[in-house]
C-alpha cells in the first residue's frame, strides 16, 4: 500500500494521468460563448463544460479522498481509503464511459461536497461519520459493477438495511440484520460481467443480491429496485432522466427530500415528459438536442399544487434538478428549460467568471421575494433568458388551450428580464467578460422586446410586474425610523407642511411577513386557466382574494380604490392593500399617490401606521401624494425605480 504523506493520497497512475489530463486548462470556443449569450444554438459548448465539470469532480473526490486521509480513524470499521481508490482506478482502465457514469452522477457531487463540509467543520450531521466517508466504498462498488470487473470489498449500511448503489439502483436488506444503532457493514462480491448475481453478506451471514445489469434478460427480484427512468421520443430527440428518488445524497436543498414514487407516479412522469419532450422538439430542436446532453436526473419532489411548480439546481450536482411534478406539460417544459440554463451557466462560471461581489448591494429579481446578491442576479436572468426565448418560439405554434398563455408568458417575462440585465450592467459587480456577456443577452431581449404584443397581454403584463416590485419593496425596505417620525410630526402640523428631505431606505431580508401574492396569481390564472378564473372570481375565498383585487382586475379601478382603503382602514398593518391602493390610484389617474404607493410603499405605511397611534383619521392616498410631492429621487439603495 501506497504511504500517505504530509496528509496527501497519491493518485494511483491511472486516475493521476486522467487528472492531469483533466486539468489542464479548459477553453471556451468564442462562437460558444456568443451562441450562450444569444440564445443561438450553444450544443459545441457541451464538449467543453462537461470535460470542466469532469475535472471539478475530479478534484473534488481527490480533495475528499485527502481529507479522509488526513482524519485518522474516519473509515473504521471499512477499509481504507486506499481500497477504495484501487478499485476506482481499476473501473476507470476497465471502461471510461462507465466510470464515468458514476463519477459523473450528480450524487456523487453532492456526496463529495457534504463529505468535504464534515471533515473541515463547516457541515454538521447526525449520521455516524463512518458511514458518510465509507460511502466511498459504495461509488467504488457501483463503478466496479458498471464496468464489469470482479471485486470483493465492504460497504456500510444505513436505513435499517437499504444499500443505494449510485446510477444503479437500491437494494433492501433484511431489516433484522442491523444492529443495535441501525448501522453496520456488508461485505459485497463479484466475480465480474457475466458470472451472476453480485452477493451482498451481513455480518451475521444473511445473504441477498442484485441481478448483473450487462445481462438485459436478468431477472429482477424483490427485494432490488432499479431507479427509475424517463426515456421519451419523438423524431431523432431522445431524453432520458433518471428519478432519483432514494439517494440518500439526490437532495442537496436542506429541508426538502425526494418522493419515493410507486409505478403510478412515474407513468404521470413519464407522460408529462413525452407530451413536454413532444413541444420542446417541435419549436426548439437544437436546444432540446443540448438539453439532452446536459441533464441526467430529476430529484421528485410533491406535486405541484398551486402556483409555479419549485425546481433547483446546485453548482455540486451537475446535470440534476430537484423539481416539483408540474401540473401539465407545457409546465414540465419550462421547468426543464429553467434548470438547464442554471446547468449551463453554472458549468460555464466554473471555467470563467462574469461576476465579483458587491459588498453589501441586494438587487431585486422579479421571479424571487428576497433580495439577490449579483451573482445569483445573473442566474435568475440567463435562466429567463432561456424561458423568454421558449414562450416566445412557442407563442406562434402553441396548441389552442396554450397559445393566450404563451403570449402572456412572453409579455410577462420579457421586459422584466431585460430590467434585470440593465441593473446589472449598471452596477460594479460584473468583470469585463461579464459585461460582454450580459450586453449580448441585453442585445437579443430588446430586440425582442420590440415585437408587438396584443395590448390586453402587456397591460397585465405591466400590472403582474408593477405589483410584484412594490410587493417585494414593501416586504424588504426599512424606512430609518427617525424619518418616519420627523414626517408623522410634519403631517400633524397642518396640510400645507413641507415635507422635509428623507434618507434612502435599508434593504433588508423580510422585514414585514411574505403574503401570498394573489393578485399575480389571479392574473396568471386568467391566462392559463380561463375557466378557473371565472370560478374563482365567483369564490374567491380559496385564493384569499379581496374584493379591491377582482374590481381591480375587472376594470373597475374606482371600486378597487373604496375597498383597499376600507382593507386599509381595517388592517392597516397588512401588505397587499397598501400596493393595490397603489395600482387602483394610477388606473383611476391619480399618478402623484399612485407614485408614493409604488415607489416608496414602505415609508407611506410607515408614516400612515405612526399617525394612526396618534388617534389621526388620515386618508391613505393624502399620505401618498404629500411624500411623493417631496420625494426628491430618494431610493431603497440597490433597487431600480419601479416603472410608472
Amino acid at each position: 500500500m501506497t504511504e500517505i504523506r504530509k496528509n496527501r493520497l497519491p493518485l494511483l497512475p491511472h486516475l493521476a494521468e486522467a487528472e492531469r489530463k483533466a486539468v489542464d486548462t479548459h477553453q471556451i470556443p468564442v462562437t460558444s460563448l456568443i451562441a450562450m449569450a444569444t440564445g443561438g444554438d450553444d450544443s459545441e459548448s457541451f464538449g467543453p463544460l462537461r470535460r470542466g465539470q469532469k475535472s471539478k469532480r475530479l478534484l473534488l473526490i481527490r480533495m475528499t479522498l485527502e481529507a479522509i486521509a488526513a482524519t485518522p480513524g474516519s473509515m473504521t470499521p471499512l477499509p481504507s481509503a486506499h481500497s477504495a481508490l484501487r478499485l476506482l482506478s481499476r473501473a476507470q482502465r476497465k471502461s471510461e464511459s462507465d466510470f464515468d457514469r458514476v463519477l459523473m452522477h450528480p450524487s456523487t457531487g453532492v456526496w463529495a461536497g457534504h463529505v468535504l463540509g464534515r471533515l473541515r467543520g463547516t457541515r454538521s450531521c447526525s449520521t455516524p461519520l463512518w458511514i458518510e466517508v465509507g460511502y466511498v466504498h459504495t461509488l467504488a462498488t457501483a463503478a466496479a459493477i458498471r464496468t464489469g470487473i470482479g471485486f470483493a470489498t465492504c460497504v456500510p449500511v444505513s436505513d435499517g438495511g437499504r444499500l443505494h448503489f449510485p446510477s444503479l439502483g437500491t437494494l433492501f436488506l433484511p431489516a433484522h440484520e442491523a444492529d443495535d444503532v441501525g448501522a453496520y457493514t456488508a461485505t459485497v462480491h463479484w466475480a465480474g460481467r457475466g458470472t451472476g448475481r453480485v452477493a451482498i453478506v451481513s455480518p451475521r451471514g444473511a445473504r441477498a443480491s442484485l441481478p448483473d445489469p450487462h445481462i438485459s434478460h436478468s431477472s429482477g427480484m424483490a427485494n432490488w429496485r432499479p431507479i427509475p427512468q424517463i426515456r421519451v421520443t419523438h423524431g431523432s430527440h431522445t431524453l432520458e432522466l433518471a428519478l432519483d428518488d432514494v439517494d440518500s445524497y439526490a437532495s442537496f436543498e436542506i429541508g426538502r427530500e425526494p418522493v419515493v414514487l410507486d409505478d403510478h407516479s412515474t407513468n404521470h412522469w413519464q407522460s408529462l415528459a413525452d407530451q413536454a419532450w413532444e413541444i420542446l422538439v417541435r419549436i426548439q430542436p437544437d436546444l432540446s438536442d443540448s438539453l439532452a446532453r446536459a441533464m441526467f436526473s430529476i430529484v421528485p419532489l410533491v406535486p405541484s399544487v398551486e402556483g409555479e411548480p419549485y425546481s433547483v439546481t446546485s453548482p455540486e450536482s451537475f446535470g440534476s434538478a430537484m423539481m416539483e411534478l408540474p401540473r401539465d406539460a407545457t409546465s414540465l417544459a419550462v421547468s426543464l428549460i429553467h434548470e438547464f440554463q442554471h446547468v449551463k451557466l453554472g458549468a460555464l462560471l466554473d471555467l470563467i467568471s462574469l461576476t465579483h461581489e458587491e459588498s453589501g448591494a441586494f438587487h431585486y429579481a422579479p421571479w424571487r421575494l428576497d433580495p439577490r446578491p449579483i451573482s445569483g442576479l445573473l442566474q435568475g436572468a440567463y435562466a429567463y433568458f432561456g424561458i423568454v426565448s421558449f414562450w416566445r418560439e412557442y407563442s406562434p405554434r402553441a396548441y389552442a388551450d396554450d397559445v393566450f398563455r404563451a403570449r402572456f408568458g412572453y409579455a410577462r417575462w420579457r421586459r422584466s428580464t431585460l430590467a434585470v440585465l440593465d441593473d446589472l450592467l449598471a452596477s460594479d459587480g460584473l468583470t469585463d467578460l461579464g459585461i460582454w456577456f450580459t450586453t449580448n443577452m441585453r442585445k437579443t431581449l430588446h430586440r425582442w422586446c420590440e415585437e408587438v404584443i396584443p395590448l390586453q397581454e402587456e397591460a397585465d403584463a405591466a400590472l403582474i410586474s408593477q405589483d410584484h416590485q412594490s410587493m417585494w419593496r414593501l416586504r424588504n425596505s426599512e424606512p430609518a425610523r427617525p424619518d418616519v417620525e420627523l414626517l408623522s410630526e410634519h403631517w400633524l402640523r397642518g396640510p400645507l407642511s413641507t415635507r422635509p428631505g428623507t434618507k434612502s431606505s435599508t434593504i433588508r431580508r423580510d422585514v414585514l411577513p411574505r403574503e401570498r401574492a394573489v393578485r399575480s396569481e389571479l392574473v396568471r390564472i386568467r391566462w392559463e386557466d380561463p375557466r378557473r378564473y371565472e370560478w374563482l372570481r365567483r369564490q374567491p375565498e380559496p385564493l384569499g382574494a379581496a374584493p379591491g383585487d377582482l374590481a381591480l382586475l375587472d376594470g373597475d379601478s374606482r371600486t378597487a380604490l373604496r375597498k383597499f382603503q376600507e382593507q386599509i382602514r381595517h388592517r392597516p398593518d397588512a401588505s397587499s392593500p397598501w400596493v393595490g391602493l397603489g395600482l387602483a390610484a394610477k388606473a383611476c389617474g391619480n399618478l402623484n399617490s399612485a407614485a408614493g404607493l409604488l415607489n416608496q410603499p414602505e415609508l407611506v405605511r410607515a408614516v400612515y401606521l405612526q399617525l394612526v397611534e396618534h388617534s389621526r383619521r388620515v386618508d391613505p392616498l393624502a399620505v401618498a401624494g404629500w411624500i411623493n410631492s417631496g420625494h426628491v429621487g430618494e431610493d431603497a439603495e440597490g433597487v431600480s425605480p419601479p416603472q410608472t
